[in-house]
């Protein structure tokens, strides 16, 4: 795939199952989101949610700044994978910083109504070479944590509302820790009152 292809929707539904790899599920589209900056604690914007994640990996305000600020998200991601990691990152933190990336993007109009369009179908991010964030393994099969697409559906399920408590809770279990639900915990009181 060129890389300009990538932010072109790239979808396909096989029973009941929608794949995709690029297009505006990807965390390369959309932005500027503001967020949070999780070393000083003011609000500042993000080109992307995946400059989000990656300099919300790193331990020092240094590693933050430097993946945040570059301009071309490739680049930045490339940045991420060489931050120092903040403490219990890939056990406890890493899903509940990229579902709050993605609910700043999807709470936009836009990106919102091409999520909700999904229904119940379950969305599995097609990546050839994310075993962690994809559906692929590394046979090429399909046993991959498929991380992103779960976090896609959380989303969706809290854009729509209270009424899908059961199927927010099967997703959370089999996303993530006990640990992890009060960091990813989603305030459905505070949306009701919006």
């Amino acid at each position: 795939m060129l890389a300009e292809d990538y932010y072109l929707p790239h979808y396909t539904n096989v029973n009941g199952t929608i794949y995709f790899y690029g297009g505006s599920f990807s965390n390369f589209v959309g932005g500027p989101f503001t967020l949070e900056h999780p070393h000083t604690q003011e609000l500042v914007e993000y080109p992307t949610v995946e400059h989000w994640f990656q300099a919300s990996k790193s331990k020092t305000l240094e590693g933050h700044e430097k993946v945040r600020l570059e301009p071309e998200t490739w680049t930045a991601k490339g940045h991420g994978q060489q931050v120092p990691l903040l403490d219990e990152w890939d056990t406890k933190l890493k899903f509940a910083v990229m579902a709050e990336g993605l609910r700043v993007k999807y709470a936009h109009v836009a990106f919102a109504g091409e999520l909700l369009a999904t229904g119940d179908l379950t969305i599995a991010e097609d990546s050839p070479t994310d075993f962690v964030w994809g559906i692929r393994d590394e046979e090429s099969g399909f046993s991959g944590r498929n991380l992103l697409g779960l976090a896609l559906m959380l989303v969706r399920e809290e854009l729509l509302g209270t009424d899908r408590d059961e199927r927010y809770e099967k997703i959370m279990d089999m996303a993530v820790t006990d640990v992890d639900r009060e960091l990813i915990a989603y305030d459905k009181t505070s949306s009701e009152q919006n």
